[in-house]
């Protein structure tokens, strides 16, 4: 056991991890790496369904080729997710547990009751409200940052704003 920690300590502080994403790269539900994070198949998945759903559409009716397609953004978006949760990371970008509490709050509006909820939750492969607010988190952290990055990029002027309300 010691051999096996000495190793991987001397893998991940000098060879960057290379060994072990070897290692680890045989599991086929990894798709792809972002540093030392692991994007799984079922993450691909659980966004490709969120990104359906927002658009109303049904993931039965699409075409083989455009689906591989879909599959691939999906996996995009998952790979700057994490890529913006590293950046926010080091940027001490911080969420405090009142807001997350209010996304909270909004999320579980759109359901009928508590059981719905559940029930949905399960569906999407969350393990209770503790992971759902993990994942609202990681999500507000990204939130935060994306717009502190780009809130100085659309800055509108008095002028500006005056004339397109016109």
């Amino acid at each position: 056991m010691a051999a096996v920690s000495l190793w991987l300590i001397a893998d991940i502080w000098i060879h960057d991890g290379r060994m072990l994403r070897r290692v680890v790269s045989l599991r086929p539900d990894i798709v792809a790496w972002v540093g030392h994070t692991a994007i799984t198949r079922s993450q691909v998945e659980r966004e490709l369904r969120e990104s359906l759903r927002l658009e109303g559409r049904d993931g039965g009716a699409i075409g083989a080729g455009e689906l591989d397609r879909l599959r691939r953004a999906a996996l995009e978006r998952c790979i700057d997710d994490e890529l913006l949760l590293a950046d926010a990371e080091r940027a001490g970008v911080v969420v405090d547990r009142a807001e997350v509490d209010e996304r909270l709050r909004r999320f579980a509006m759109r359901f009928e009751s508590p059981d719905a909820m559940r029930e949905a939750m399960r569906r999407e492969g969350m393990n209770g409200e503790r992971e759902l607010m993990d994942r609202l988190m990681l999500r507000l952290r990204i939130e935060k940052h994306a717009e502190s990055l780009l809130a100085p990029l659309v800055a509108v002027s008095e002028d500006e704003a005056r004339a397109w309300f016109d």
